[in-house]
């Protein structure tokens, strides 16, 4: 189970719209059945029943209940999906929990009314809006307006009652949507035994019932510790509001099912009832045993074969007995993550915790509390069960006095080698506060280099930036150093065709020199002529008067206007009457600065030659 605080499944199941109920919902399809009708029910006004699935771990409810968020999104239009699973810590602090469901119900909300994916990846509630805001939807609004207060309501509020806001929220969105909703909430027991407010625990069990009794949203919850579910969540006052479902492994039948698709071809006969006696139909059990493990090819130098149960129990006992083994990794990483309750022997016993273990899982029937009493001289048995039982390995009753065994017999199995590699029993507690203190360490000294990483990073991307920049200025000097060269080319051609009477100046004689002109005004502001001549024609005195232009961007009306005002300039700066106006655009010109150049009867051209021959 993904251990982040904003649970982001979305990334494993890929938004697929027409998912399969694959393998691994062999035996459950019958659940998707009534799932469909109920949210049928959920829209037709006909009554919904809000379900809970409780049952030990790896037996597939989150892979459950992310089919059928999956169903929801794509397959109707009617109910707004909404999923979030509670990590599995030692502790979760209320604030931090609290954030993570607003923003987890806003991203799905959003996602689901815009159908658009890229919503999940915006982690504040300001840029979503803005992101959306392109799209113009109505309720988008009131939504932005009401946001903020929303939050601030929930800020004011302490302990249980701060939760309780945060899942009246999924009723929120049904208002201002108008729409159903279906709440999946996963690993539930959580609301319970982990969050903290202060460095005190609260319940918050009681937090969702306000929401459950809404009608426009249906509810689905799981939680792995069966007895914690049973006995102390779902028997609150809004129990009567669930249908409980006790997930159980696979029956014969279906495990046979799900095997018949595994197996390969080559297999023996019998081997489906033997993989069913060791795994007691538990179909991540099923599967991992046989599925390809390259850790199992690697230290056997051998691929996994089926050809007979010698071969299955060498199989079997890797991946359950071995360090690489799949199943040994799942439940050393659950031991490791409940060390806080495995971990704490009284002085002068220690390895007590092992020595019970051992003692219940050699068990095959109730072991009654006095038993243990007197085996281990200890008072509080109560206790120390329940401290097993949060750490979801045994089952009780906490109104009796005998423990029901364990919840799982491949842990039964592989708890002895598991327990003293993760350094639980005996005198190598030491130890293993000694590895954790240098884990953490480890971890402060990888983020600092993350740190700096990041920093380096940044001062890079600065430099390419910078880099970048002088580079473009470089290229537009260059340029430009070009087009003035260019433009003074087209100028000698305009000056020699003066100088040699060719082109549209074959009947002019040239008075003085063809040169620039700068003429000022009075604001200050000058203005610089490119060509500028006096000819005779007979009698007649005429200028010429020629702007030059080499660039990207094609002669706009402005540009032309500027030229046009430079020509009144010049005809009272050099006291002149008659005048031939040319404009040389090597870009050309665009339609406005056509008509204009013509309106004021001046020649223009994307070529020089056309007034020089």
């Amino acid at each position: 189970m993904n251990d982040t605080l904003n649970v982001n499944f979305y990334k494993q199941y890929k938004w697929s719209p027409k998912k399969e109920e694959d393998l691994q919902f062999v035996g459950r399809k019958y659940i998707f059945e009534d799932f469909r009708d109920n949210i049928g029910r959920l829209t037709h006004h006909k009554g919904r029943k809000n379900r809970a699935f409780i049952g030990q771990r790896k037996l597939g409810k989150t892979a459950l209940f992310l089919r059928m968020y999956n169903i929801t999104f794509w397959e109707q239009k009617q109910v707004i999906p909404f999923y979030f699973c509670f990590p599995q810590r030692e502790k979760l602090k209320l604030n931090e929990i609290v954030v993570s469901i607003s923003m987890t119900l806003l991203q799905q909300a959003l996602a689901y009314i815009t159908k658009d994916e890229n919503v999940i990846a915006i982690e504040d509630a300001e840029t979503m809006f803005a992101y959306i805001g392109d799209k113009k939807y109505p309720w988008l609004k009131l939504l932005t307006l009401q946001w903020p207060k929303l939050m601030k309501r929930i800020e004011q509020k302490n302990g249980e009652s701060c939760l309780e806001e945060v899942w009246n929220l999924v009723s929120f969105f049904s208002r201002i949507f108008k729409k159903k909703s279906l709440l999946i909430i996963d690993e539930a027991q959580q609301m319970e035994a982990a969050i903290y407010e202060n460095d005190k625990l609260i319940s918050c069990r009681g937090s969702i019932a306000k929401v459950i009794i809404d009608s426009s949203v249906l509810t689905y919850i799981s939680g792995s510790k069966i007895s914690m579910l049973a006995y102390e969540f779902l028997d609150y006052y809004i129990s009567n509001r669930f249908i409980k479902y006790n997930f159980h492994p696979l029956v014969k039948e279906e495990a046979f099912e799900l095997m018949k698709l595994l197996l390969p071809k080559n297999s023996y006969s019998g081997i489906q009832e033997d993989l069913f006696r060791l795994t007691k139909g538990n179909p991540f059990y099923i599967k991992a045993i046989l599925a390809e493990n390259p850790e199992y090819n690697l230290e056997k130098s051998k691929k996994k074969s089926f050809s007979s149960f010698s071969k299955l129990k060498e199989i079997y006992d890797f991946e359950v007995l071995n360090r690489r083994g799949t199943i040994y990794q799942f439940w050393q990483e659950h031991f490791l993550g409940n060390a806080h309750l495995l971990n704490g022997d009284p002085k002068g016993k220690k390895g007590l915790t092992i020595q019970i273990l051992h003692k219940i899982a050699k068990s095959n029937d109730y072991i009654y509390f006095d038993e243990l009493r007197k085996e281990f001289a200890i008072k509080d048995v109560k206790s120390k069960m329940e401290q097993l039982r949060t750490a979801d390995l045994i089952d009780y009753q906490p109104f009796s006095e005998r423990v029901e065994g364990f919840r799982d017999p491949v842990l039964a199995v592989s708890i002895a080698n598991i327990y003293a590699d993760v350094l639980f029993s005996g005198d190598r507690d030491e130890q293993l506060q000694k590895e954790i203190n240098e884990i953490s360490g480890l971890n402060e000294r990888i983020q600092q280099l993350e740190k700096n990483t990041q920093q380096q990073i940044t001062a890079i991307k600065n430099s390419v930036v910078n880099l970048d920049k002088k580079v473009k200025s470089a290229v537009g000097k260059i340029n430009l150093v070009k087009g003035r060269k260019k433009e003074g080319t087209i100028r000698r051609r305009i000056r020699i065709a003066i100088q040699k009477k060719k082109g549209i100046f074959s009947a002019y004689k040239l008075e003085g020199k063809v040169q620039n002109a700068y003429i000022s005004t009075s604001s200050g502001k000058g203005c610089e002529i490119d060509i500028f001549a006096k000819l005779k024609k007979g009698r007649k005195a005429i200028a010429v008067i020629g702007e030059v232009k080499e660039r990207k961007k094609k002669v706009n009306s402005t540009d032309v206007e500027k030229f046009v005002n430079a020509l009144a300039l010049a005809k009272i700066e050099f006291e002149f009457k008659h005048c031939i106006a040319i404009y040389i655009s090597t870009s050309g010109f665009t339609k406005p600065a056509q008509k204009l150049l013509e309106q004021y009867n001046i020649r223009f051209s994307e070529n020089d030659r056309v007034f020089c021959s």
